[in-house]
């Protein structure tokens, strides 16, 4: 399996586990008699910066020197039929606040900026995004946050493989039941 097939059924799963830890179990007279119209796309895009010349700086102060590895924004849409929700991962070391970003995905794509989660890896080689949140170390320590050309190189990446999961969106089924297992019990 490809790198991005395992980082995108990682983010499916991770987002699946979310919503059958919240539901609750169904009964089979709360199927309904119509399936629901769930959909799910991925997409990939690279977020590497073109120009490491313009003062990039990371965590500790140092200068990125060169390209090791590409780094990537990774998303995943999901929607019903009458309301779309997303998670994307970046691989950087922090974004701070991601609530101008979101409202432009909501005004340029559709998907309701709180229905967005913008997580990171955290990668400590790879630079920062978006302006500093108040209140947190990064503000305290008066960390830099990349130049501002990097900045809306990312945030129209982002946009971008928002738009390219969204526009990859297919019929997806999801469904899940109980049972009862007695692995490990100890009957005497």
């Amino acid at each position: 399996m490809s790198l991005l097939k395992r980082h995108l059924a990682y983010l499916l799963l991770t987002v699946c586990a979310c919503l059958l830890l919240a539901a609750q179990p169904m009964r089979a007279e709360d199927v309904p008699a119509k399936p629901a119209n769930l959909k799910v796309g991925a997409a990939r895009v690279d977020i590497t910066p073109t120009d490491l010349t313009k003062g990039f700086v990371l965590i500790g102060a140092r200068s990125l020197k060169g390209t090791h590895d590409r780094i990537y924004a990774r998303a995943t849409v999901i929607g019903d039929g009458s309301t779309l929700s997303a998670v994307v991962s970046l691989d950087m070391v922090e974004y701070g606040d991601t609530m101008a970003l979101r409202q432009r995905v909501q005004k340029e794509i559709g998907i309701p900026a709180g229905h967005i989660i913008i997580a990171v890896t955290h990668d400590h080689s790879a630079p920062r995004g978006g302006p500093v949140t108040p209140g947190t170390s990064s503000a305290t320590e008066g960390r830099p946050w990349s130049n501002p050309d990097y900045i809306k190189q990312a945030e129209d990446q982002i946009v971008e493989v928002l738009t390219k999961a969204k526009a990859a969106m297919q019929p997806a089924h999801m469904a899940f039941t109980t049972t009862h297992a007695d692995v490990g019990a100890n009957f005497h």
